[in-house]
């Protein structure tokens, strides 16, 4: 279940103001029956546990919330390429690791020579992201990730 930042911020603070209060009574009435030690204790271990829960229920849920943090313009681990490097007229996306899982489809480019558009072998290093245009976001969506696995690539976010 899912709740709103601004709910799970009204969580938060009922939480650490809540549990503190308690904490504190438990802690002050131990100490009343002259069980000092038991008291001490029972503070250093409530607010150990009082700190993971809030890290672990409060902290950790809202980094998850925002995962991925951006969709890249690129497949995962290509670069993109400018196109005044290239001489396209859009960015394209190369691969200069070696991600692919069918380096015949897709080759992988010399840092040092990046194909032009002109060259001959420029289709084999670059992968195109063509515009949208007027095609609904579901078929781009799937005709992109087609594309993708054809090139044997992947792209979190993207194609799952």
């Amino acid at each position: 279940m899912a709740f709103t930042p601004a709910t799970m911020l009204i969580f938060e603070r009922l939480f650490l103001y809540g549990l503190t209060f308690f904490l504190g009574i438990f802690v002050y009435v131990l100490y009343k029956q002259n069980k000092q030690v038991e008291a001490v204790l029972i503070a250093i271990i409530g607010s150990m546990a009082m700190f993971y829960y809030w890290i672990k229920w409060f902290k950790i849920a809202q980094a998850d919330s925002v995962w991925p943090p951006y969709i890249s313009p690129c497949p995962d681990y290509l670069s993109l390429i400018s196109p005044a490097v290239t001489g396209d007229n859009i960015p394209v996306c190369m691969d200069f690791i070696g991600v692919s899982t069918i380096p015949q489809v897709f080759k992988l480019t010399d840092r040092n020579n990046i194909p032009k558009v002109t060259d001959s072998r420029y289709e084999e290093h670059a992968f195109i992201v063509p515009p949208r245009g007027d095609t609904s976001a579901a078929e781009y969506n799937k005709a992109m990730c087609n594309k993708v696995k054809s090139a044997g690539l992947t792209w979190e976010g993207v194609c799952e």
